[in-house]
């Protein structure tokens, strides 16, 4: 929960304060929604992962790109070119072969009801993302839209942790936690800011746009995984990343 605080604090400094005092904010409903969200599939994927395992976390959170793309598609009428579209279609195999290794002792991915709920409301706030960036925002309130939602977060998220403190007599927070949640801020922050600003460049549709986030992780997981944790790539894997980039290059019109 600090991350969310860290993150608000830290859109705030970069907004510094020049918007939230002279524009009309009509986008306030939204940042309500988004931090509910936020904190929502925050738990659920704790949840998840708990039952379930890492992998169908991955795959759930992963291929929810689904729902935005086809939210651009439709809703904004974005029209994409051959070689886009086969970007698009490439990264959703991308996605599945960099869980394989992580599946699960059998080899297979379970499915049950929390990952389709966590698929669809992932899904959900990044077409959420887009609608408002597309709608709302400008380059002057980027920023302060970013920073806002985790302040929004944060405060479900308190309200949730005091409710259980008081009901089941819980540990607020540990130290642990409150240096993890600190070092979490900055890139939570980021994440969200940078994809909204990438949403505004020129010609970077929401189609394109969320698939080339994804396909980023995907790649800077695997250069992690095997330069700092020594990780072995599978053959799987290797081609996940080939796919990956293949995609990124047909959408990103390199």
């Amino acid at each position: 929960m600090v991350n969310y605080l860290v993150a608000l604090a830290l859109g705030l400094m970069v907004d510094s304060g020049s918007v939230l005092k002279n524009s009309r904010l009509d986008f306030w409903p939204y940042v309500i929604l988004i931090g509910f969200l936020f904190i929502t599939l925050f738990g659920l994927m704790a949840k998840v992962t708990q039952e379930y395992g890492v992998a169908v976390v991955s795959v759930a959170v992963k291929m929810s790109l689904a729902i935005p793309v086809v939210f651009s598609l439709v809703y904004f009428q974005e029209r994409l070119s051959i070689l886009n579209g086969v970007g698009i279609l490439l990264a959703f195999p991308a996605l599945l072969l960099s869980v394989v290794n992580t599946s699960g002792s059998n080899g297979r991915v379970q499915i049950g009801f929390m990952p389709i709920v966590l698929f669809i409301g992932s899904g959900i706030l990044d077409a959420l993302l887009k609608y408002v960036q597309q709608v709302h925002l400008t380059e002057e309130t980027s920023a302060l839209f970013s920073a806002l939602c985790f302040g929004s977060a944060f405060v479900f998220g308190a309200a949730t942790l005091i409710g259980r403190r008081i009901l089941k007599g819980d540990t607020l927070m540990d130290m642990r936690s409150f240096i993890g949640g600190i070092a979490l801020g900055i890139p939570n922050y980021g994440s969200i800011y940078f994809l909204v600003r990438a949403l505004q460049l020129p010609g970077m549709d929401g189609s394109r746009a969320f698939p080339i986030n994804n396909m980023g992780i995907v790649i800077l997981s695997a250069l992690v995984s095997v330069l700092i944790f020594k990780e072995k790539i599978t053959t799987a894997k290797r081609l996940s990343i080939f796919l990956a980039v293949t995609a990124i290059v047909l959408m990103s019109g390199v």
